[in-house]
């Protein structure tokens, strides 16, 4: 007999590139041993490299938030045989927030997921690009609680101007600098 899948910790994490995939390289060797966790990737990027007890599902077939269907049907499908402790969900950078988190709190979904932080990923060049487009509501960042800045390569200064840019741009985001990667699993 199988048990009934409740309360499963998931986070989207947004944004392209390579400090995405440092902060998700990141998350998976803090990872704890014996933990089973869950991807569905929906970017179509270069993953990063899987470690083995961690179940991938690529959706293909266009933007996670245009496929609900497919959507419900991948992730119920990785759900069921993976039986994770945590699921990330990694949308394509075109992607519709708030319609994939409404998906996720739908009826079916809400009392499996446990929906943490939506957390945007951006470096230094994506966060400059971002702040502009925000302010014309054309990018997804505008509704996410977490914006991870990865440092790399910036100085203090350029920080401070990124973080009033972004602060104006997207009002009450946390916004969180990590170097290397390294978010706080807390998040």
């Amino acid at each position: 007999m199988s048990t009934v899948l409740t309360g499963i910790p998931a986070n989207v994490i947004i944004g392209d590139g390579p400090a995405r995939r440092r902060v998700i390289e990141h998350l998976l060797t803090i990872k704890a041993a014996g933990e089973r966790w869950a991807v569905l990737d929906n970017d179509g990027g270069t993953p990063p490299a899987w470690p083995g007890d961690v179940r991938v599902s690529t959706l293909a077939g266009g933007c996670i938030c245009c496929t609900d269907v497919g959507l419900r049907v991948a992730l119920t499908r990785l759900l069921r045989d993976a039986r994770p402790q945590r699921l990330l969900l990694l949308p394509s950078p075109q992607a519709r927030i708030p319609q994939v988190l409404q998906l996720l709190s739908d009826r079916w979904l809400a009392p499996v997921l446990d929906l943490r932080a939506t957390i945007a990923v951006l470096d230094v060049t994506g966060a400059a690009q971002m702040a502009t487009r925000c302010a014309d509501g054309e990018s997804a960042v505008v509704h996410v609680a977490t914006i991870a800045l990865e440092t790399q390569g910036a100085s203090d200064s350029a920080l401070a101007e990124l973080r009033r840019q972004i602060s104006a741009a997207v009002p009450g985001a946390r916004i969180v600098l990590v170097r290397d990667g390294a978010l706080d699993v807390r998040l």
